[in-house]
């Protein structure tokens, strides 16, 4: 089965042009050449120029990541961070609700107080009007005192 110019880029994940440039450079060999200039090149050939597409199929993805050695140690750092970020978290949102429990209670106690306050504070009512006391007004100088 030889694969079309078309498929062997959707095959590889490379644009028409760049296989094209391999086939006119001499890097990709092509099977045969039709009649209407249309290239039928071998799948073997294809991913012996792009070998990292062959291993795996188009729409076909490893269902596990690959644990090593190497990077245990480190998936085993990053969870102990997560369970810290965890924890953290948790202990701000306790602290957070118990500083909106404190505002609450305090807001409360304002508005209590305020009510008192009212009800204590004598309200001044004047029997008569309050008149300033006269004081005589001063002389007015001439423009010659100066």
């Amino acid at each position: 089965m030889h694969l079309s110019l078309n498929q062997a880029a959707k095959a590889v994940r490379k644009s028409t042009s760049t296989i094209s440039k391999y086939i006119k450079n001499g890097q990709l060999s092509v099977a045969q050449v039709k009649d209407d200039g249309s290239f039928c090149i071998d799948p073997a050939e294809l991913y012996r120029v792009f070998p990292e597409y062959s291993r795996m199929p188009q729409n076909e993805q490893s269902q596990t990541p690959v644990r090593t050695g190497s990077n245990d140690r480190e998936i085993e750092l990053l969870e102990k961070m997560n369970r810290q970020q965890s924890d953290i978290i948790h202990a701000l949102q306790e602290q957070l609700k118990e500083e909106r429990d404190e505002r609450q209670k305090m807001t409360i106690m304002l508005l209590e107080y305020q009510t008192q306050v009212k009800k204590k504070a004598p309200v001044y009512v004047p029997d008569e009007p309050v008149s300033k006391p006269s004081q005589p007004e001063p002389a007015k100088k001439r423009w010659w005192q100066f």
